[in-house]
Order: C-alpha cells, then structure tokens, then sequence
C-alpha cells in the first residue's frame, strides 16, 4: 500500500516511480479498508504467477475444447484432408459439460474480481472486452 501512495510527485512532468491503481486518493486520510483491501487484491492481480497461472488455465481449456471437437461425430468420418491423427476412446459428453462449466466459473470469478477491485476502471482494459467474448458462448 505504501508504494501506491507514491503516485504522484510534486513535478506533474516526472512520472511516479511506481504506478499503482488510480483509485486510490491523494490523501492518506481518504484511504479506507476497503480502498486498502482493493489496492492489495490488485496487487496480487497483477503478480506475474496470478498471469502464468490465468495463461495456464487458458491452454488447457483450449485443449479441452480441441479435443472435444476432435472426438465429435462429424469428425468421425476422417478423410485425407483432416488434421485429426489421434484415435481416441469412447468419452461421455457429461464430462466436457464439466470442464464447460468449470472453466466459466473460473474465468467469471476473476472477471468479477478485476471489476470488484478495479470499478469501472476495468472498462477502460481492452482485454476485458476479450475476456467477456470468451465467456458469452458458455453463457448463452
């Protein structure tokens, strides 16, 4: 929290060491636990291994859905022009529903977290317009 309380420098010319949320105001006083709570979620939010992980979960839930495409009935009748070299056993549908639904849950709670944390500043992120394309197919 201390380091997103030097925000701002005294020269309007010089940019801040260290650039934090905007949220949080210029006056320590102003700073509520709420604000804080905000300013150290954001913090973790922007940790390098809270990405890799996020990127982590991402290829597998594009393997997931390759494969489910890769095993479905119209991909059965494999002619010279597939890409499809694998032979896979017989898999119950439920089980792609599940990964579905899984990888909604996930995704939707780190969407809302970002919005909980970052207001309608998260607007402002092209990659949440990315992100809310993602999630609309599983939706509708």
């Amino acid at each position: 929290l201390l380091k997103y309380r030097k925000l701002r420098t005294a020269d309007a010319a010089q940019k801040p060491a260290v650039a934090g949320p905007s949220f949080l105001p210029d006056d320590p006083a102003l700073i509520t636990p709420e604000l804080e709570r905000r300013a150290k979620i954001a913090e973790l939010l922007e940790e390098r291994r809270v990405g890799f992980g996020l990127g982590g979960l991402i290829f597998v839930n594009a393997m997931v859905m390759s494969w489910e495409l890769d095993i479905a009935d119209q991909a059965k009748d494999r002619g010279p022009d597939t890409l499809s070299f694998g032979v896979y056993p017989e898999i119950d549908p439920d089980v792609f529903v599940f990964f579905e639904y899984f990888f909604l849950f996930v995704f939707s709670v780190e969407l809302g977290v970002r919005f909980y944390t970052f207001r309608w500043l998260q607007l402002r992120d092209p990659w949440t317009y990315v992100d809310l394309l993602g999630l609309l197919p599983s939706v509708v």
